[in-house]
């Protein structure tokens, strides 16, 4: 399943790679045995779990079992009693008994042989049978189960020795690459990122205020704190603070939570990073996104949780875990009054066929000098054109609205002339 990384409009993903921090050999392998060390704490914590569910379901089978075993022992005891009394009741019946009569249970009103021990025996076998294959399959899923974790742990240990070791060797070296790094980040951010407006929900705020104060606590992989912390185990014990509840692990958080795109984020919300960002399955680190750019996680191991920008080399996408706040929206104008239906389209009709009764100095009465004598009558339809379909009162076009006739008054007005009217 591939979900959204460079997909998302505004989302740097697969398009915005940040540059290599450094071109030293050994930082290049710090940073291959860290991301293996995450990833491989992701998926212990992850098998931790279901291994916890493979036990529980393991023991209920068995409880099931024990039951089906029961139930299975009583039935043999009745169906040998009945066998008993059965033998003795037929050792002991007149050899003139009808031979349409059953001894034991049988003989009793109402009873066939189909409902004797002997049936009800078979029937607790099966049932006994069923619970035995359920018990044995749970024993071999939760054993199966048991061995990953086994083996996972042995890899997590050796990685982790491994990277422990180069990071004490490379102190210095660590120090200044993850400097050039968070340089780097930083102007990505700036570049792309942008906050949302609004404000985070309530349990975002208390998940942000119960982060910040485990700054400087060390990470152990596993560690659900309150001393200690892996990455997944801090935004677990972040929002469990604000009463919300989120699976244990990386990749389950995403997907229990909203993808948001960068360019709308808000405190509170959680940064998942990956090797392949076309593949949520790679996910391998989550982090709080706390404003501008800035995230709090618990890094890695030999590591403390502390705030860094953010890693966009391998980010993945971001999701919001509750609903924030919209900001109050600013007061809209009051709206323009609409123009009358009485005054929209009557000023151009009587304004337009009557431009020859006043002429002073004209003896011939053309329709073309019309306008310029009578200013007056062609200014107020000037508001006419310039409503739109939805303030017209009849509900057409400007042009309906304002050239009821084809009179020759409408001709000079769209030449322009009536740019002289106030």
């Amino acid at each position: 399943m591939s979900l959204p990384s460079g997909g998302m409009p505004g989302q740097p993903g697969s398009q915005v790679i940040a540059p290599p921090v450094s071109a030293d050999p050994a930082m290049a392998k710090i940073l291959q045995v860290q991301t293996a060390v995450e990833t491989i704490a992701e998926r212990l914590n992850q098998a931790g779990e279901e291994l916890v569910a493979y036990t529980r379901q393991h023991a209920e089978a068995s409880v099931k079992l024990d039951e089906a075993s029961a139930e299975l022992a009583e039935k043999q005891r009745q169906a040998d009693e009945w066998a008993r009394t059965t033998y003795i009741e037929a050792a002991t019946r007149p050899s003139g008994l009808p031979d349409g009569s059953l001894p034991g249970r049988g003989a009793l009103p109402g009873k066939r042989i189909v409902d004797t021990p002997l049936t009800e025996l078979a029937t607790a076998q099966t049932a006994y049978d069923e619970a035995m294959a359920v018990e044995s399959a749970a024993a071999e899923a939760e054993a199966q189960k048991s061995r990953e974790v086994d083996g996972l742990r042995l890899q997590l240990d050796t990685k982790g020795a491994t990277l422990t070791t180069l990071r004490t060797q490379h102190a210095s070296i660590i120090a200044a690459a993850e400097q050039r790094r968070d340089a780097q980040n930083d102007k990505i951010s700036a570049q792309y990122l942008k906050d949302a407006a609004g404000k985070a929900g309530p349990q975002a705020l208390q998940a942000v205020k119960y982060a910040l104060a485990q700054l400087g606590k060390p990470y152990v992989w596993g560690a659900e704190g309150p001393d200690t912390f892996d990455c997944s185990g801090l935004v677990q014990a972040a929002y469990g603070s604000a009463g919300k509840s989120l699976p244990r692990t990386a990749r389950p958080q995403y997907r229990a939570t909203t993808v948001v795109p960068i360019s709308a984020l808000l405190p509170g919300d959680l940064l998942f990073f990956a090797t392949n960002k076309s593949n949520w399955n790679t996910i391998h680190h989550v982090a709080i996104y706390l404003g501008k750019g800035k995230m709090l996680h618990a890094p890695t191991q030999g590591d403390v949780v502390k705030i860094s920008p953010i890693w966009w080399g391998e980010f993945f996408a971001a999701t919001r875990v509750v609903p924030g706040t919209n900001p109050a929206p600013a007061p809209s104008p009051k709206p323009s009054p609409k123009p009358s239906p009485t005054t929209g389209p009557k000023p151009s009709p009587t304004g337009s066929p009557k431009p020859t009764p006043p002429p002073t100095g004209s003896p011939s009465p053309s329709p073309s000098p019309s306008p310029s004598p009578s200013p007056s009558p062609s200014c107020p339809p000037t508001p006419s054109p310039s409503p739109s379909p939805s303030q017209s009162p009849s509900g057409g076009t400007p042009s309906e609205t304002t050239s009821p006739s084809d009179s020759p008054s409408t001709t000079p007005s769209a030449s322009g002339q009536a740019g002289s009217c106030p």
